[in-house]
């Protein structure tokens, strides 16, 4: 596997997506460090991730781009192309807490426009899904009024997000209460509060590999807006493997793309860094946002063809960091392979038990 590290003087892509995106977020962002070449090489990169707008804001003012006119041109359509989408999620998301709270379900939306109010502008970051977080207690009423013809159109919703599964109902009054109401538009739309939003971004980044640059570009924003009174004990609370976890997110953040951490406890900031887990999250970034990426062909359909084993067998070995959250190990060399191993095997089990109950 290509390693993300320096070779003879060049950056890898990798390296160059976090070049790109270092500050990107801030009103006067640093410098601009790549050359045309380079941007050239993670433009396709850059548009796949959603990052492309966040690039060619900071680009602006500082490249005449007289001798790329087709990268110019791919992140400018890429960045009014974010804009558009934007304005129609932003209404959609007013419609579908309109739908919900008048069926008695009050939502709370994760992600999306929840981190995007605090980009300089709301467009630098887009959204996908719809992820909407509902009591366990409200997901069949919430499941009926938005499978209803009143749903929004052309948005995908999801209400389940394994990141709150084990929250009982004191949890969960503790978790609404925490929330906060902001105004989008003429809708209040209800998010998590402070607390909850940074420990799920660092959650949700580690669970799904880091795979996507403006993921963490989410983590390194919010860190530079945490209210004054914030509460690191109640974001970081669980196992110490958790807790580890969560502050290598947080380092991440600085680490890759700059972001200040003056506000984050000294404890947290010394938290060791592995090189690994740096070099894997540029690898991530390397790779495209395809749909083969989240939807590799079916392991039952491998099985059929001999040929496809070893392919198949390989592109299922599962990455340290997704290993080592699902584990539930700290980010440390000597848990990396067993993790990796525990977490095959794992897949493996369950992978032949669906296979045997389908016979």
């Amino acid at each position: 596997m290509k390693r993300a590290t320096q070779a003879q003087g060049r950056r890898s892509r990798g390296e160059m997506i976090a070049a790109a995106l270092a500050g990107a977020w801030r009103e006067r962002p640093p410098q601009w460090q790549l050359t045309h070449v380079e941007l050239a090489a993670i433009t396709p990169l850059l548009v796949g991730s959603g990052a492309a707008a966040l690039v060619w804001r900071r680009l602006q003012p500082a490249e005449p781009f007289n001798c790329l006119p087709a990268v110019a041109a791919e992140l400018q359509r890429a960045a009014r192309l974010q804009a558009l989408q934007a304005a129609l999620h932003e209404k959609s998301i007013e419609q579908c807490f309109a739908l919900l709270r008048s069926v008695g379900v009050e939502p709370l939306l994760l992600k999306g426009w929840a981190v995007a109010r605090l980009y300089p502008e709301r467009h630098l970051r887009p959204s996908g899904d719809l992820d909407l977080l509902v009591r366990p207690t409200a997901q069949s009423t919430a499941a009926a009024a938005l499978s209803s013809p009143s749903r929004p159109p052309l948005v995908l919703i999801d209400t389940h997000h394994e990141e709150f599964d084990a929250l009982d109902e004191e949890e969960w009054d503790q978790l609404f209460a925490r929330s906060q109401l902001h105004q989008l538009n003429q809708t209040p739309v209800r998010v998590l509060g402070a607390e909850d939003q940074l420990r799920f971004l660092c959650e949700h980044l580690l669970r799904h590999s880091a795979y996507r640059p403006l993921w963490l570009c989410d983590l390194a924003v919010m860190l530079e807006a945490l209210p004054p009174r914030f509460d690191w004990e109640r974001c970081l609370k669980g196992t110490r493997p958790q807790a580890i976890r969560l502050a290598c997110a947080i380092n991440l953040a600085g680490r890759l793309l700059g972001a200040s951490l003056a506000s984050v406890p000294e404890q947290v900031r010394a938290t060791p860094l592995p090189a690994w887990l740096v070099s894997e999250v540029l690898i991530q970034w390397e790779r495209p946002c395809t749909t083969e990426r989240h939807a590799p062909e079916l392991m039952a359909i491998s099985l059929r063809h001999p040929r496809r084993w070893p392919r198949a067998l390989l592109k299922r070995w599962p990455d340290p960091i997704l290993a080592s959250v699902r584990r539930g190990r700290s980010f440390d060399e000597r848990a990396r392979l067993p993790a990796q191993m525990a977490q095959y095997l794992a897949q493996s089990i369950n992978f032949l038990r669906r296979l045997a109950r389908s016979r």
